[in-house]
């Protein structure tokens, strides 16, 4: 491993934490304490020595806040807040803070609200550090090297990104990996493995039930690593990083970590007058598209490219689709007429024409909100009081009409 630290994180909000820690050791007994984040999960740590020193007990001592909650507020007072009022948000100074009565500046004037009311954002705190206490025997004076690994809550999140362009009828799809130190500590030299995808526990938070699952990307685990105990509750994919990375607290890092194509197609969605261009995505990859954001360019006239849209997406498996909406096109257009009346009905043309190079598809739909006599193509269904058409075609420079006649 060549990081100082190895990180699994995994999009639940937990990462695994893996690092190699060399030691001295001294003949006998020896205790060696380790800072390691707040928000540690406290049965999961796990020791291994490289060498032929026996690790005896280990156990977290979890850093724990004294403070009660109104001494919390106290810590505040002079300084600005911001905070929720029966459903409506607050930001100004906290002067005095009672049992019965929060007392803020907003805009130069004294306000008062009742404590039980407010849900308030305090300033970020710097976390405490916890302990990793781990008591080790060794028969002889010597530098020995442990694999050590725990789990975190909050400590690192990923999400996934695909940057997405259309070009010569295929999704090109540079897939990243965005990841965020959410921690009030900072990441130094670390490796990533971002894993996408469910995991149920059987035997809760544990960093044996994740060791043979990280090392598995990584190295050889060390001799006696358990076997995993959780199970895949969706299909599981690993990401790993090529290189080391600083984080700073709340900084982000947009690493690539692969690219696919995928079919799509135009299609044009039409209500009465309203016209709207959207694209279906096939996804005929051989991977899962994870859940996380898609951002849309095309290129222009001049060959630049050009921000469409992005869409928050859902895990996309293979052979399954997803849309996306493009805006509204200037070669496609609709109009909707009305005839007249004959014989005490109404008729409603929708006139389609496209002005492109090539065939498109469309949907048209209308509400209707009169007694339905008469449809025309007849291929249509009726639907919550609207007449919709699905998957016709209209040639390159050419018009389609869609008519249909109601009681008047």
């Amino acid at each position: 491993m060549k990081g100082e630290a190895f990180y699994t994180i995994f999009q639940q909000g937990s990462t695994f934490v893996n690092i190699n820690h060399r030691q001295k050791l001294s003949k006998g007994n020896n205790v060696i304490k380790l800072s390691i984040p707040s928000k540690v999960i406290s049965n999961s740590l796990f020791v291994v020595p490289k060498g032929d020193s026996l690790v005896t007990s280990t156990h977290i001592d979890i850093a724990k806040d004294s403070d009660d909650r109104y001494n919390q507020f106290r810590k505040y007072e002079g300084k600005e807040v911001s905070f929720v009022y029966k459903g409506k948000r607050f930001s100004g100074e906290l002067i005095e803070l009672h049992t019965n009565s929060l007392v803020v500046k907003l805009k130069g004037e004294l306000r008062f609200f009742d404590p039980k009311d407010v849900k308030l954002t305090l300033p970020r705190a710097s976390n405490k550090s916890s302990s990793a206490v781990i008591k080790v025997y060794s028969d002889k004076s010597v530098t020995e090297e442990f694999n050590i690994s725990y789990v975190v809550n909050q400590l690192l999140s990923w999400e996934p990104v695909y940057h997405m362009r259309l070009e010569d009828g295929k999704a090109l799809l540079t897939h990243y990996a965005l990841i965020k130190n959410d921690s009030d500590s900072e990441i130094k030299n670390g490796r990533f493995l971002c894993v996408a995808g469910d995991i149920e526990y059987s035997s809760g938070y544990h960093a044996r039930a994740l060791y043979s699952f990280c090392f598995d990307a990584t190295e050889k685990p060390p001799r006696n690593a358990p076997e995993p105990q959780f199970k895949q509750v969706t299909e599981l994919q690993r990401y790993s990083t090529p290189e080391d990375y600083d984080l700073k607290p709340g900084q982000r890092v947009k690493i690539p970590i692969g690219k696919l194509s995928i079919s799509f197609e135009s299609k044009y969605f039409i209500e009465g007058s309203e016209v709207m261009m959207k694209n279906e995505f096939l996804n005929d990859s051989n991977t899962l598209l994870n859940a996380g954001t898609v951002i849309l360019y095309a290129s222009n006239e001049s060959g630049q490219l050009q921000f469409i849209g992005q869409k928050k997406i859902s895990a996309v498996p293979r052979h399954e689709t997803f849309t996306m909406d493009v805006g509204v096109p200037a070669n496609v257009t609709a109009v909707k007429s009305v005839k007249g009346l004959t014989n005490g009905k109404k008729t409603y043309v929708i006139t389609i024409k496209n002005l492109t190079d090539k065939k498109i598809k469309v949907d048209v739909s209308d509400r209707v909100t009169k007694d339905l006599k008469e449809v025309n193509p007849r291929d249509c269904k009726y639907e919550d009081n609207h007449l919709i058409w699905s998957d016709y075609e209209v040639k390159s420079k050419s018009k389609k009409q869609f008519y249909y006649v109601t009681k008047y």
